[in-house]
């Protein structure tokens, strides 16, 4: 970015961007109970039971949901978050070229409820990250994590505490904080390109355009087995052929979706809260595919998915049934 301000101060015509920001920004994202939609550097957000509302900051690229934070990256590489209503800068992500983020809560002995809150960029080709812990309405002073020693990084994912960085033939991943603990280079992954939009499992597209998924807790029923995978099962990369050619995989909680690219949407899982495009029922669903027009995109919640149909209409299922046209 310093580079491009520096060529257009010159006078330069043209000022290329990184590698990493010419990969397209998704429209539609989906937190918990959130969905925001990105259309011509506006973006609309809604939560269950509450109106269509616009964010305030103009020129938005990407939109991140990481918990109970909205983090939003504009045209000129400012990054900031809303939280509590109001709008705070990320200073330590000027310049990036991307963002991701993520929250994890767990629940202590005595019942008391402990968060991380991860939101992280790509800063001139590294991996930098601020970082907020504690009570979710009572978080820390943030604090700035950088990957060291990791170099011209082309896209990057965070699922929970766990940051994972694509370079030009592998994918490596760590888990936040120990800064001490092995960094896990994926083995299996074929040229690797971009990861796909999606939670878990973590899933790249490759060089023949191949879809390759692993991780841990993934859904079994999404990989072709039958059931609900053990949690803190790590499964080894693989390409079933229900995602081999997918264009975005998303999951929540108990369930899982996948886009196709032909528009076509697949679901299975758990369906008590109709997540999975029919009537809510207490049994655990093979993949199924639902019959709706064409979707471009895809996004879920906890218990709800959305996706955006080409002529710009946004339907949700679920726990959050509505549809929207920003």
């Amino acid at each position: 970015m310093k580079k491009c301000l520096l060529a257009l101060a010159l006078g330069a015509i043209a000022c290329a961007r990184p590698a990493s920001s010419l990969k397209t920004f998704p429209q539609l994202v989906a937190g918990s109970d959130v969905t925001c939609r990105l259309r011509e550097g506006a973006a609309w957000c809604w939560s269950t039971g509450q109106p269509l509302r616009q964010l305030a900051p103009k020129g938005i690229r990407q939109v991140v949901l990481a918990g109970g934070a909205t983090c939003v990256l504009d045209e000129v590489s400012h990054v900031q978050c809303l939280f509590d209503q109001t709008w705070q800068p990320v200073q330590v992500l000027e310049g990036a070229s991307r963002i991701a983020g993520s929250e994890r809560c767990v629940v202590g002995m005595h019942g008391g409820v402990g968060c991380t809150r991860l939101v992280c960029g790509l800063v001139e080709g590294r991996v930098r990250c601020q970082v907020e812990s504690g009570h979710p309405q009572a978080m820390s002073a943030p604090r700035v994590w950088d990957w060291p020693a990791l170099e011209s990084v082309r896209d990057l994912t965070v699922v929970g505490t766990r940051i994972c960085a694509l370079q030009d033939r592998d994918v490596r991943c760590r888990q936040w904080p120990d800064d001490s603990a092995e960094v896990r280079q994926e083995p299996g992954l074929h040229k690797p390109r971009a990861f796909l939009p999606s939670t878990t499992p973590l899933c790249v597209r490759e060089a023949n355009r191949t879809v390759a998924c692993w991780g841990y807790d993934t859904s079994e029923v999404l990989l072709g087995r039958g059931g609900w995978g053990a949690r803190g099962t790590n499964h080894g990369v693989r390409r079933p052929p229900l995602v081999r050619t997918a264009q975005s995989i998303v999951s929540g909680r108990g369930f899982a979706c996948v886009l196709d690219a032909d528009g076509g949407v697949t679901c299975g899982g758990q369906n008590e809260q109709g997540q999975l495009g029919r009537p809510p029922d207490p049994i655990m669903h093979p993949m199924t595919p639902i019959a709706i027009d064409p979707a471009i995109e895809i996004a879920a919640g906890s218990t709800h998915v959305c996706v955006l149909h080409t002529e710009g209409t946004v339907r949700c299922w679920g726990s959050e049934e509505r549809t929207e046209r920003p």
